[in-house]
């Protein structure tokens, strides 16, 4: 496996966490008896870039089945904290009408509401991939504001 940041190859393990089922996967009652699909749960460092990323071995679609249930918004105190992170993170960086801002793994968007609510533009993915197969424009911007960011505060 290779690095997502810098394409280093991977050979330092974080985490080993041993094997498990997808999470918030629904078994159905069909399926009870039956042994449940587990994969590796394992945590890699790059030992280049010092990013710390999960070795992937289940696809997209199997992980976001239909049957999905995990969404952020239904935790009242999750939101509390993210309307007081975006108040606080507005205020700090002096975002407005004239900033933009873009979430990738957006979820079921319940940190944008509250930056739509203060009237800043914003953009919404939930994989980087959205933006590359969409829109190649929002990639690039994307990529510019990456860039920028990372020259400003790292």
């Amino acid at each position: 496996m290779r690095c997502r940041h810098c394409s280093t190859e991977l050979t330092n393990t974080f985490i080993d966490l041993g094997s498990s089922p997808p999470s918030n996967s629904y078994v159905s009652k069909e399926a009870l008896k039956d042994v449940e699909q587990c994969y590796p749960l394992r945590v890699m460092v790059c030992d280049h870039c010092w990013l710390v990323q999960t070795e992937d071995f289940v696809k997209v679609d199997e992980m976001f089945a239909s049957d999905y249930a995990y969404y952020s918004s239904y935790s009242t105190s999750w939101l509390d904290h993210a309307k007081n992170y975006v108040e606080k993170v507005s205020s700090k960086f002096y975002l407005n009408s004239n900033s933009m801002v873009v979430e990738i793994a957006a979820n079921d968007g319940y940190l944008l509401q509250y930056v739509k609510d203060k009237n800043i533009p914003l953009k919404r993915y939930n994989e980087i991939s959205e933006i590359i197969e969409y829109n190649k424009m929002d990639c690039v911007i994307l990529m510019e504001i990456l860039e920028y960011l990372r020259h400003k505060y790292l």
